[in-house]
């Protein structure tokens, strides 16, 4: 929210609020081309009324949701605010992108509604759940591919944050879970509430490893009322059999689509749009942490489980980390390889690795996600004699039983509050005891497993705190960092109170150097993808 006594805020917002009562001034050339880029905006937003102008006047009476698209201008201005010059124009030109994008998206999806009256056009849509590529269409000519949650669910949480608790409270009030994803939360209620439009000949999902997107998948199947198929991922891709089984699994898809729409599947349109000879880049978030030798990633478990099955401690969030690390070379003007780092992923799913000249020598997160550090909802670390304790005592299925580490416990299950940070943090500043324990428990491990690195490292250069928690909550930041008295850290209060730039919060006088770097996986993956394709 903007706040008068932020620099150069001047009285230019309403009281109380984080609206503009006019245009920012950035000097000349800034402000008139940020101005002529406003102009567009609404040229965007006029071009998508236009499409369609009945049914769109129709989507705004019907669907909540439609009219927090309104306020597209003021959440442009929010991302821009005290940008000038490149920063600017790249800022709008990837805006008015997802702006273009959108409009026609949703403008589609009103033109496509059976609530509306059924019609041709409609009949050429394909639902793809939000973790199904669009490419798999490609060798359809006549079919376009519908995504219904990044407009309902994820990009409604950017665009007017106000409208998700509606959203929210209706999934939670039938009982779902509500220590998932806040964006996939807000999707299940826009599913639960019967405000998706009604589109698509057939629904496409997958086996996606994300809990929050399986749980969607069943409400908007559901919902939609159209045959929907299943498309199977597999996740070894190194072995053959895999690969058939694969190719298999596409095949299904393509003649499930063409059964539901009458389209034939033309393989020369598919290679003329992928072509031949146009690389395909995957960038694995556990690809960071293969450099761990075999003492960091083998369990003590019989040995025959790795060489057979491939058990062993794979991490996650590595590309998180290595951009972190990178950052953090960068502002120590030191090569990367003449320092020894410990970077803190710190959100709902968090982890710590260390990073030795570079590479990852150890990591907090294992074979799953599960372990390591107690999360929003995750148990991290757990004796395995508890497992078998409960199911016995309860009688409680594995897959219950997976369900209770993955969903309930954390945080989550500590506080009986949360598994939000900012709702715990409420909740002990009002003297909620066990929201206290959750966070001193998280802050506990944290500060455990940085000790635990140190040692494994014989020392640490500096200190990353990255990610939801990392990057945004100075309260842990801080509470963690009172364990580090040990590696001479002091926390510098005026620099720990910033959010959303590299900075050191640290003092000058400390051993050990402590930043805050928001990461940035998408610069990751764009420079991993211009190194392979030049």
């Amino acid at each position: 929210m903007a706040d008068k006594k932020v620099k150069g805020a001047g009285d230019r917002f309403l009281p109380g609020s984080n609206i503009a009562k006019h245009r920012e001034w950035r000097g000349l050339k800034d402000t008139w081309y940020d101005y002529v880029e406003w102009v567009k905006v609404l040229g965007i937003m006029g071009g998508f009324v236009a499409k369609s102008p009945v049914r769109i006047a129709r989507g705004m009476l019907t669907y909540r949701w439609m009219g927090s698209y309104l306020g597209a201008l003021n959440m442009i201005d929010r991302c821009v605010e005290g940008l000038r010059g490149p920063a600017l124009r790249v800022a709008r030109l990837y805006l008015n992108t997802i702006m273009k994008g959108s409009t026609t998206s949703i403008a589609e999806m009103m033109m496509g509604d059976r609530r509306f009256g059924d019609n041709a056009f409609g009949r050429t849509q394909v639902v793809l759940e939000q973790t199904m590529c669009p490419e798999i269409l490609a060798g359809f000519q006549n079919l376009r591919p519908a995504q219904l949650e990044p407009f309902q669910g994820l990009l409604l949480c950017y665009m007017d944050q106000g409208a998700n608790p509606y959203y929210i409270d209706a999934m939670e009030s039938v009982g779902l879970p509500a220590d998932s994803c806040r964006l996939s939360n807000n999707a299940a209620g826009v599913a639960l509430l019967d405000e998706f439009p009604k589109i698509g000949a057939c629904c496409l999902s997958n086996n996606a490893p994300c809990d929050s997107s399986t749980m969607n998948s069943q409400l908007i199947e559901r919902h939609l009322d159209v045959d929907t198929l299943p498309a199977a991922i597999p996740m070894r891709w190194a072995d053959p059999h895999t690969r058939k089984y694969a190719r298999a699994s596409l095949r299904r898809v393509i003649s499930f689509v063409e059964q539901h729409t009458g389209e034939t599947y033309d393989w020369d349109a598919c290679r003329a749009v992928m072509g031949d000879d146009v690389p395909m880049v995957a960038v694995f978030d556990t690809a960071f942490h293969q450099t761990m030798p075999g003492k960091a990633y083998m369990y003590a478990i019989p040995y025959e489980y790795y060489q057979n099955d491939g058990i062993r401690r794979y991490g996650f969030h590595g590309t998180s980390h290595r951009y972190v690390s990178a950052r953090c070379a960068e502002l120590m003007g030191k090569p990367i390889e003449e320092l020894k780092l410990i970077s803190c992923h710190m959100g709902n799913g968090s982890s710590i690795c260390a990073i030795d000249g570079g590479k990852c020598v150890d990591t907090s997160m294992g074979f799953t996600p599960l372990v390591g550090l107690p999360m929003g909802t995750r148990c991290g670390d757990l004796d395995a004699g508890v497992i078998q304790f409960i199911m016995n005592k309860y009688g409680i299925s594995i897959d219950e039983m997976l369900n209770i580490l993955n969903k309930k416990s954390g945080v989550l299950g500590v506080s009986g509050v949360s598994s939000d940070f900012r709702d715990l943090d409420a909740a002990a500043a009002e003297g909620n005891d066990r929201a206290q324990l959750a966070l001193d428990m998280f802050h506990y491990w944290v500060a455990k497993v940085v000790g635990s690195y140190v040692a494994a490292m014989n020392g640490v250069d500096a200190i990353i705190f990255t990610a939801g928690v990392g990057e945004n909550s100075k309260s842990s930041r801080a509470a963690i960092a009172k364990y580090f008295g040990y590696l001479g850290v002091t926390i510098d209060p005026e620099a720990n109170s910033k959010r959303g730039e590299d900075i050191r919060i640290a003092t000058p006088d400390s051993k050990v150097k402590v930043f805050v770097i928001p990461t940035n996986e998408e610069l990751v993956i764009a420079r991993d993808t211009k190194a392979i394709c030049g």
